[in-house]
């Protein structure tokens, strides 16, 4: 959660001293009464972010707070929507930030609300949340959520709660807080912005020499950039930039005057006359830069970006490791790049701050794993490219931007999902690192130490970035990027080869045993599924919702129903994208195309497997009874009887309230009748519709789970019990016809209704 906070400007030496030392402003007074809502607004770019990390660390915060509390914590969560960490837009992440600070439960919304109705310990929570305007949801939903935190009779309970917050000005937010103590930024900014031009000013050696050559024309441009700036810090910023830049261009203080003059005021119109003096010649590369920084999950490295200027099949090329002096060559070109080609729009991020020394390395690293695995000192820092500002973000992917620009992404070029997959496999074969941005951060030797990596990887490096972006090129160009995907798993493959023969060259037990294949960490309690499993890396591609992928790969001779171990089935119907790829409801969805394909391919529906076994080693140490209840159930399944069990589990939930969630509401209809699908092709092709299985039951009432047995169809209609659609009739009566029973354990043997008209044109 703290990429964000990192993300955000330190506030200059001097600045914002205001919020504490204006009594009328009301914020020490707010702190001091220890209650309730102080809401900080502003105009976009005018320092809200800066002015909250401000207020997070600086010691005063937590001074002037009251003291008759034993326990007094000041916490703090920044919204964020340039498009990557989705946990930086949600309530989820909200909450978890906030849980972390405070203890580790499972179900964070409800654990907060736990921890502030709780009488035994005696706390004083201080929260400030920056960006409401950027959270990813309704606005609403936000607000009342916020509001359930502070208690209107705060004296009853032992936890007491005020919120600092920060947004722009939107009606909304300006309905909800303008009745609590609020202030707006930039009607207080002006003495910081004369503070920070006059230091820039100062600190640049032949500005402060023309500055004291003409004081009255240095007074004129700081007084006319303060009058054009209207409280808004990015666009002074950006202006003091510019001037600067100048003076590589040899301007005296009458061309520094004349440049001032011609820059419009207001962050939109700048950007725009930004945009339109970029060179003609780049604008082809600028168009492409900006869609791969708007596409992009999670932003790239420059050494990822500086490899999109290059054909994307060079990917599926042989890449020598780059040297330390190399990459930093790499990084250093791509900053001129960026500065010729989107105006300083987009820009280079250092991440040190996020980057500290790596705990996990290991000190035993050979040439495979390259000469170090910690944070050695390099001559590049791990940096990301990101834009500037959500400003930047919002204009360049608005109708606002010039002509050429829509334009030029118009015409036909390569999808930037392609780019970007190409990109980050590069970088993968340059460094040897699965890292996004420490390219020191090898795959490693140890087997403990690989295990992390790939797990690492596949939630947050860059085999993420393959397989999310090979998602998005799957529905953007209805095309398999299998090429990309097998260049990637040729590449782990020969590096585990040569890997495995320096182990057992070393360690004598290593030369007996068989390693499961990389893409085998598809469980988050362990770091490998069995070996007897043979997830292999169609198992994979399954699990990444690579359709695509996948039938190409039977096309091309893979045979699915030789496949040993779990059956795809089992990996087609248990939807777990939300681990890799995706990161919204559609990771509980089911793809029917790829059922019926497994299916005609002699896929059997009723092939037992072995359930749970694996767990043994979490059920030796977990102490928490549902987990315990949950991995202890040993015996056999089937495919079928999986995909009746997760369709009751994404799809058994009561009906959205009318109007209550919109789209969501229409896309979950879309997902559950895609597991209605799913579950006709099932039945058509021989799955068990009498077969009676043990089940894992959630009880809402007692919050636990049990596990008891229950009838296909009785399962089936628990799943679907609230949604209406011809295809849920049809299901049932083809179960009826075929022998099917309604039993639960729990409730006994019920009379099913026959409704067998519906199965009449299949019969």
């Amino acid at each position: 959660m703290s990429e964000r906070y990192e993300d955000i400007a330190e506030a200059h030496k001097e600045t914002f001293r205001w919020i504490y030392e204006k009594p009328e402003l009301d914020f020490v007074k707010w702190l001091q009464g220890g209650e309730g809502i102080f809401w900080i607004t502003g105009k976009a770019g005018s320092g809200k972010s800066t002015l909250m990390k401000f207020l997070y660390e600086d010691p005063r915060t937590h001074a002037n707070l009251p003291t008759d509390f034993p326990y007094t914590l000041v916490s703090g969560f920044f919204f964020h929507d340039r498009g990557y960490n989705p946990l930086l837009k949600s309530q989820a992440g909200l909450f978890r930030a906030q849980i972390k600070r405070v203890w580790l439960l499972a179900d964070f919304k409800a654990a907060f609300q736990a921890i502030a109705a709780q009488k035994s310990t005696r706390l004083h929570l201080c929260l400030l949340i920056d960006g409401l305007d950027e959270f990813s949801g309704y606005h609403q939903n936000i607000i009342d959520a916020l509001a359930a935190l502070v208690p209107r009779n705060p004296g009853g309970s032992a936890i007491r709660v005020q919120l600092c917050i920060s947004s722009r000005p939107l009606i909304v937010f300006e309905k909800a807080y303008l009745r609590c103590s609020h202030l707006k930024v930039q009607d207080l900014t002006r003495e910081d912005i004369k503070l920070y031009v006059t230091t820039n000013f100062n600190n640049n050696y032949e500005l402060k020499k023309l500055v004291e050559k003409d004081t009255n024309a240095s007074h004129y441009i700081i007084g006319e950039i303060l009058s054009k700036a209207d409280g808004v810090f990015l666009w002074v910023m950006l202006v003091v930039r510019s001037l600067i830049e100048g003076l590589e261009y040899g301007d005296n203080m009458q061309t520094l005057q004349r440049r001032l003059s011609a820059l419009p005021a207001g962050l939109e119109p700048l950007y725009r006359r930004m945009i339109e003096n970029i060179d003609p010649f780049y604008h082809k590369e600028a168009s492409r830069l900006f869609k791969i920084v708007e596409h992009a999950d999670k932003a790239l490295s420059p050494l990822a970006m500086f490899f999109a200027d290059e054909d994307p099949q060079d990917a599926l090329r042989e890449e020598r490791y780059l040297h330390e002096s190399e990459i930093e060559e790499r990084h250093s070109i791509l900053g001129k790049r960026l500065k010729a080609r989107s105006a300083g729009l987009i820009e280079i991020k250092v991440l040190d701050k996020v980057y500290e020394k790596d705990d996990s390395s290991d000190a035993s690293s050979s040439s495979i794993a390259g000469d170090s695995l910690g944070r050695s000192p390099t001559p590049w820092k791990p940096s990301q490219v990101q834009y500037l500002h959500l400003t930047t973000k919002e204009f360049l992917v608005s109708a606002k931007v010039p002509n050429w620009v829509l334009t030029q992404s118009s015409n036909k070029a390569v999808d930037p999902n392609i780019i970007i997959i190409a990109c980050c496999l590069r970088q993968f074969r340059a460094t040897g690192s699965l890292d996004l941005y420490d390219y020191n951060k090898k795959v490693g030797v140890e087997e403990y130490l690989r295990r992390i990596r790939y797990r690492e990887a596949r939630f947050k490096g860059i085999i993420w970035m393959i397989m999310f972006h090979a998602c998005r090129a799957e529905f953007t160009t209805q095309t398999s990027q299998l090429v990309y995907l097998e260049a990637l798993d040729n590449f782990i493959v020969s590096l585990e080869a040569q890997t495995s023969l320096e182990l057992a060259s070393r360690e004598e037990h290593y030369r007996e045993s068989k390693q499961p294949h990389w893409a085998s960490n598809i469980y988050p309690t362990q770091y490998y599924s069995p070996i007897g499993r043979h997830h292999d890396f169609v198992a994979y591609l399954i699990f990444a919702n690579l359709t695509r992928a996948v039938l190409e790969k039977f096309e091309t001779g893979y045979r699915p129903d030789l496949k040993q171990g779990m059956p795809l089935l089992f990996d087609a119907t248990t939807p777990s994208g939300w681990y890799f790829v995706t990161n919204d409801a559609r990771s509980a969805t089911v793809d029917p195309v790829l059922v019926e394909e497994l299916l005609i391919r002699n896929c059997d529906p009723n092939q037992a497997y072995e359930s749970w076994g694996e767990k043994e080693d979490l059920l030796q140490t977990t102490t928490d009874d549902d987990l315990r209840v949950m991995f202890s159930h040993r015996g056999t399944k089937t495919p079928w009887e999986n995909a009746l069990c997760v369709a009751l589990e994404m799809c058994g939930w009561p009906p959205f309230p009318a109007g209550g969630l919109g789209e969501d509401a229409q896309e979950r209809h879309q997902i559950m009748l895609e597991w209605l699908q799913a579950l006709k092709l099932f039945l058509i092709y021989g799955a068990d519709a009498k077969t009676i299985f043990d089940v894992q039951i959630y009880h809402t009432v007692g919050n636990y789970y049990a596990i008891h047995k229950m009838s296909a169809l009785a399962i089936f209609n628990q799943a679907f019990q609230y949604f209406t659609d011809p295809l849920v009739s049809w299901i049932r009566a083809f179960m009826i016809s075929k022998g099917a029973i309604e039993f639960d354990e729990e409730l006994g043997i019920r009379e099913p209704e026959n409704d067998c008209q519906y199965i009449s044109h299949v019969e």
